[in-house]
């Protein structure tokens, strides 16, 4: 009766629920508590109602790599520019650029390009990484990292041939995680003082290339000394500014490619007299550690309302479902329901879509998806199946004998599923139909034994 209720107001408050319920002449003393339980399965209202929040901290740069934030970087010793972000910016009609942006020390080297085609990404690409080294790791989006024409054409370069540079395509669902977004927004913001002096009609033509260049080089040159921290100053006046110069400070150009440290490419003599570079390269590197990195964190946690520790034990787990936030146009349903079907990290998932538009499979970044609630005997709005799923069932022998066996379901009919396992007997369809509640099973998350996954032939 409260779920035709709540239909019947087209899915409206528990308060109008509960009035409606009481109109058609009943009434419960727990009517609210079963008013609160039939609007948290409701599929309807929780995409309604649906918003993307932090359930753990937001991902790390470098696609959610965890080797690939700043905080390991620099303990790992790794040299600036060892891996960075690359991406294109527009700052005006015709002022197109490359920006690197180094993942361990937020330095930014633009690169003035002609257009977006490979060559003209590729050249950008290695006229960079002759003038900083590094560039062992690059993250950019598919457009760049799934490019065959600048991969190789950047692979074929004879000064940085040696180097086996790998490239790491970021999640299109997660933007933020190449760090170019903020250096993006900083850009713009100073390039629009700078132009201000500017009276240019066409950068495009070719006089205006040395101009272009020193344009991009006198703003990288400002965010390269910009702090990276609004506390600048402590409580006994000391100034504390930590720019991304100060992280990178002691590394000088190597031949033959890459960055070394200043102590490894002069005499003794120059060393000791000038020991105190080191020292102060010691000084910066703790300061971003014991006061940068975790203010930083403080303040993702302020802008996410929570002042305490985020629960790290919050993962979703294969098979959950969840609901998807994928606008597809202006005006339409901006979530929709699905599956997880694999966990390629705590920040990351596959999921198995399925809706009007058909059915696919698609990664996405935990901040787009929110746990779905639902009930299989509730038909408010088709739901998404079981098909696809990896299950493990514990089933009898003919001698007795108790097994694990793996297997995938095909097709879901809500009180039964077919199952395709992965070992079958000799002339016995590897088809079945089970009825899940009368079986012993489970997804054999992280409990399942090497041994008996082998002798099952399946994977997870």
């Amino acid at each position: 009766m409260l779920r035709s209720a709540h239909r019947k107001l087209r899915h409206a408050s528990r308060n109008a629920t509960v009035e409606r319920a009481i109109e058609f002449g009943f009434f419960a003393p727990s009517l609210r508590r079963l008013a609160n339980d039939v609007l948290a399965v409701c599929v309807t209202c929780q995409l309604k109602n649906a918003k993307r929040e932090w359930r753990i901290l937001p991902g790390i740069a470098g696609t959610g790599v965890s080797d690939l934030s700043p905080q390991s970087l620099l303990k790992n010793g790794k040299e600036p520019f060892y891996a960075v972000s690359v991406d294109a910016i527009t700052l005006g009609s015709g002022l197109l650029y490359l920006s690197v942006v180094c993942l361990m020390t937020y330095s930014v080297v633009g690169v003035a390009i002609p257009d977006q085609t490979s060559s003209s990404i590729a050249a950008a690409i290695r006229r960079a990484q002759r003038r900083e080294g590094g560039f062992a790791v690059i993250v950019a989006d598919n457009a760049i990292a799934r490019d065959s024409v600048a991969r190789d054409s950047v692979a074929r370069d004879p000064e940085i041939a040696g180097w086996n540079i790998k490239f790491i395509p970021a999640n299109p669902r997660a933007p933020w995680t190449t760090a170019a977004e903020t250096h993006h927004r900083s850009a713009v913001r100073v390039a629009r003082i700078i132009l201000r002096k500017y009276r240019v009609s066409d950068w495009n033509h070719e006089t205006m290339a040395t101009l272009k260049q020193e344009l991009a080089d006198e703003i990288t040159w400002t965010l390269n000394r910009t702090p990276l921290s609004s506390a600048d100053i402590n409580d006994q006046g000391y100034i504390r500014a930590l720019t991304p110069d100060d992280l990178r400070y002691g590394y000088i150009r190597r031949e033959g490619g890459g960055a070394t440290l200043m102590d490894n490419e002069v005499s003794s003599e120059v060393s000791k007299s000038e020991g105190k570079w080191l020292r102060r390269r010691e000084a910066n590197l703790r300061r971003f550690l014991n006061d940068f990195w975790p203010e930083k964190r403080r303040k993702v946690l302020a802008s996410l309302g929570r002042t305490e520790s985020v629960k790290k034990d919050f993962t979703f787990r294969v098979g959950d479902p969840v609901m998807i936030y994928q606008p597809s146009r202006k005006h339409d349903m901006l979530w929709r329901t699905g599956w997880i079907v694999q966990c390629i990290s705590t920040r990351r998932y596959r999921v198995r879509i399925v809706g009007g538009r058909g059915e696919r499979i698609t990664e996405e970044n935990h901040y787009n998806l929110c746990p779905l609630e639902m009930r299989r005997d509730y038909d408010d709005m088709p739901l998404p199946d079981r098909a696809g799923m990896r299950i493990r069932c514990r089933l009898t022998h003919e001698d007795g004998s108790l097994q694990h066996h793996w297997g995938t379901i095909v097709k879901d009919l809500a009180e039964k599923v077919l199952v395709c396992w992965d070992v079958s007997d000799p002339g016995q369809s590897a088809f079945e139909m089970l009825k899940l509640e009368e079986e012993d099973w489970d997804f054999g998350d992280s409990e399942v034994d090497t041994s008996e996954r082998e002798a099952c032939r399946g994977t997870e």
